[in-house]
């Protein structure tokens, strides 16, 4: 049988056949580097103090990678573990939003797994909504504590960042300094940390004013009122 002739292929055809690899090249186009978190020191301004003081906690953090819309520093303290709490604890200033929250004992939170939790005890976090990335930005974290009870004073420290467009991926970092192998309430990595503070000193009691407040003179079977004032020199607290 005869073969027909040769059919020639219209130039058409050649442009067909290059729009998959130019749909595939769109298809597979980089995409925007995830946040990258690091926290080079955490600095402590004073340890041991006796319970009654405060001391600063300062930290600093930086983002090695892509930009991200919703990142945190969050320092946390597991024996702040009742709603007032959250009084011991003052933040610094705030250069970005939604800047610094302090999350009490029994506040709504979110866990690592981007899942609705009650806070068992106080967390304090910095935000920014818009954290460049490549280390073009360093935000600073610093809150003055006065601990609850005397003995060793634990608190965790990190950085989470989550990458754009995915909300509920965060990437964490805990810092270059502290312990580690420990996880805070979120179920995030944290870096740990500890200063003592010492039980109150032994009192020294002074009276202070000393006031008869009701009449000189009273008939038997009335009541008669003192008021009087002490004060603890070694401790410098007072009581009426």
């Amino acid at each position: 049988m005869k073969l027909p002739a040769p059919v020639a292929v219209p130039l058409a055809l050649g442009v067909c056949l290059l729009m998959p690899s130019l749909a595939t090249a769109s298809a597979t186009a980089p995409a925007t580097a995830p946040p990258a978190p690091w926290i080079p020191a955490v600095n402590i301004s004073r340890s041991p103090i006796t319970i009654g003081e405060s001391f600063q906690i300062a930290t600093a953090a930086l983002n090695a990678g892509g930009a991200s819309p919703d990142g945190r520093i969050c320092v946390s303290f597991p024996s702040l573990d009742h709603p007032t709490d959250v009084q011991r604890v003052v933040t610094g200033p705030a250069d970005d939003l939604p800047g610094y929250s302090r999350h009490a004992a029994g506040s709504a939170l979110a866990d690592s797994a981007c899942q609705p939790m009650t806070a068992d005890y106080l967390v304090v976090e910095y935000g920014d909504n818009d954290w460049a990335g490549a280390n073009a930005e360093s935000n600073t974290f610093t809150v003055t504590v006065a601990p609850r009870d005397s003995g060793v004073f634990y608190f965790y420290v990190r950085a989470t960042l989550a990458a754009s467009g995915a909300p509920c991926q965060g990437v964490n970092a805990v810092p270059t300094s502290g312990e580690v192998g420990y996880v805070d309430q979120q179920g995030w990595m944290v870096g740990r940390f500890s200063i003592r503070v010492a039980g109150s000193a032994a009192p020294v009691p002074s009276f202070g004013n000393f006031t008869l407040v009701s009449p000189t003179t009273v008939t038997l079977g009335e009541y008669v009122s003192i008021s009087a004032t002490v004060v603890d020199y070694a401790n410098l607290r007072t009581q009426g």
